[in-house]
Order: structure tokens, then sequence, then C-alpha cells
């Protein structure tokens, strides 16, 4: 049975299969919460208010990142895509801002890192 070592993060836009990979760097986060906030009401009188289920999110840096593939992941904002990382773990959602700077040291010629957090979703494979 072949096995399958991925290097690098893979973000794939869902309703295409269209894809962009790149290496990342170390800074790969998960983060889990409870949907819910504290209201302040009459007299002074603080509740809870939650909702069902939990959020998720997943922030990853992509490093040597070209501006053709920069220009197609912010034609992406605001649609479900799928991310794979180098553990083979997959994460659907969406992510609706880029963070896009110059490295200090070029890698690679005209090349930049991007900042991505993708916000969770509940999506069902083969429906």
């Amino acid at each position: 049975m072949p096995t399958l070592t991925l290097t690098a993060v893979w973000v794939n836009l869902v309703a295409s299969g269209a894809g962009v990979s790149a290496q990342s760097d170390d800074s790969r986060a998960r983060e889990y919460a409870d949907a819910g906030e504290v209201r302040t009401y009459g007299e002074g009188r603080q509740r809870a208010v939650t909702a069902e289920g939990e959020r998720g999110s997943f922030g990853f840096t992509l490093v040597d990142v070209t501006e053709d593939e920069i220009t197609t992941l912010r034609d992406w904002k605001s649609q479900l895509v799928q991310v794979r990382d180098h553990r083979g773990r997959k994460f659907y959602g969406v992510y609706f801002s880029l963070s896009v700077s110059e490295p200090r040291v070029l890698l690679a010629a005209n090349t930049y890192t991007v900042g991505v957090t993708v916000q969770f979703t509940t999506y069902t494979e083969g429906s």
C-alpha cells in the first residue's frame, strides 16, 4: 500500500479542487473555543450566553509564496477550503484575510511569507 508523505501545507478550494502548496514555518497553531459571551443586564447582573458547539481555527504561515499564488489565495477568501498539513491532518474552513510580508532573508527571488488563519466549518465528505 503506498504512503503519501506531505512536506508542505496544502490549501485546496473545495468547489474546484484547485490547490496551492508551500512550505510552512514552525508556528502552526490550532485553537478551540466555545461560542459564547458574558452579557451585562440591569442592576449589573451578568449572565453567560452560549451557543451549541465548539469553534476552532488553524493558523499557519506559508513561506516562499509567489505573487501568482498570493493572487489565488486572495481570490479564495470567504470560500470553503480544505487544508492539509505535513502530518496528514485535514481541516475544512474559511479564511477572511491574508497577512503578506517580505521575509528578511529571501530564499527565492520575488517570494513572500503569507499568514493565514482558517476558521473551521462543519463539512461532510461524500454526502
